[in-house]
């Protein structure tokens, strides 16, 4: 996939389940490989405290929503932390909406699912959440609450 990037042709190939895994960017810092429909792989380098250039991986799995794990490896590909990500802190009230009526769909949150994406140019990680098995009203009435947030990696955390 690397040298079709350096060709500057479509870099993709055929994987072992009969489909087509592409690699959709690369630079010096990030990487982004779909390895299937379902399934795509980003990769980030990130500076350290101490100087060293630790990775961060996301793999984010698609079904009817998206789902991602994040972890930071240092040079050794040693995984130093897996991030977790609380749905229920993940949601804000919106400034139209009464504390009442928020607390009433607050429920609705507890079964989630965080999307994660890394920045191409920028040490940052945006992370959204989508809460799951929503009737189509209830679907309507937590679009407002359904915001990302964008966080930056300050040398050890992001």
């Amino acid at each position: 996939m690397v040298d079709y990037i350096d060709m500057k042709v479509k870099a993709d190939v055929k994987n072992a389940l009969e489909g087509t895994s592409v690699m959709d960017t690369l630079t010096n810092e990030f990487l982004q490989v779909t390895l299937n429909e379902a399934y795509t792989l980003q990769m980030r380098t990130l500076p350290s405290e101490n100087g060293d250039t630790l990775f961060c991986l996301s793999k984010t799995l698609r079904g009817p929503l998206a789902e991602s794990e994040v972890s930071i490896y240092n040079q050794d590909w040693q995984r130093i932390k897996t991030l977790s990500f609380n749905a229920q802190e993940l949601i804000t009230k919106p400034d139209t909406m009464s504390k009442a009526a928020f607390d009433d769909l607050r429920p609705l949150f507890e079964v989630s699912l965080v999307e994660a994406q890394l920045s191409i140019d920028q040490p940052t990680l945006t992370i959204s959440v989508s809460p799951i098995n929503l009737s189509k009203d209830e679907t309507e009435k937590v679009k407002p609450l359904l915001s990302s947030r964008t966080l930056l990696w300050n040398g050890k955390e992001f």
